[in-house]
């Protein structure tokens, strides 16, 4: 048995937990930042996933000088390149691809995503929105909404792949279909109908524009 997504406009992917196995490297690059700053690191950690480094460092330290910190927070994530790898899958499915409308959008700068995705061994779509394109980062929808308008495809017919809670509610507040990546939380904690472990029994038939995987 097989899930099916049928009417697929583009396929929207997250980059961090998605795409690429980054989630050691942000994690030592927060606990880092965590320890500097005299601030619970379980905490922290609790807290950053799917969401803007700049959000963040609001969230704990309001009273710092946030352009300072996103700026020591990027080169300490970009000094990080240990087990940063493509999700398995990943790399076989975006060559599948092919010229139908597809993107990454991300809560990662975007020189720190060009970082990971060549660590990763991915090639940079045509379109990424990163984190300095837009006002709000997720769960706003804002990242996702762009993408949909720049390639000219209805939000309701992108499907949203994403590992983080932020992410799916970014997902869905921009009115589009969400499929979970269980990397860095359960399925339960992701609040998705669908799910996946990584990319391997998942599969794109360009010519009917649909999207199917193992159940």
């Amino acid at each position: 048995m097989k899930n099916v997504i049928e009417n697929v406009g583009a396929l929207l992917f997250d980059m961090d937990g998605t795409l690429v196995t980054s989630i050691g490297a942000v994690d030592r690059a927060w606990s880092a930042w965590a320890k500097k700053n005299n601030f619970s690191i379980p905490e922290v950690l609790n807290y950053i996933h799917g969401k803007p480094a700049r959000d963040s460092i609001k969230h704990f330290a309001p009273h710092l000088d946030a352009k300072a910190e996103e700026q020591w927070m990027l080169e300490k994530e970009l000094s990080e390149c240990e087990g940063v790898e493509s999700i398995k899958g990943a790399s076989r499915l975006l060559s599948s691809l092919g010229d139908h409308p597809w993107a990454i959008v991300t809560s990662a700068d975007r020189s720190l995503a060009h970082h990971r995705l060549g660590l990763a061994g991915l090639s940079l779509p045509r379109l990424l929105i990163s984190i300095n394109d837009v006002k709000k980062g997720k769960p706003d929808p804002e990242g996702y909404l762009m993408a949909a308008e720049k390639l000219k495809v209805q939000p309701s017919a992108c499907v949203v792949f994403e590992d983080t809670p932020a992410g799916i509610s970014a997902g869905k507040n921009a009115g589009m279909k969400v499929i979970g990546v269980l990397s860095s939380f359960k399925k339960e904690e992701l609040n998705c109908e669908h799910a996946i472990s990584d990319y391997s029994s998942l599969s794109f038939n360009r010519k009917s524009c649909s999207i199917e995987w193992n159940k």
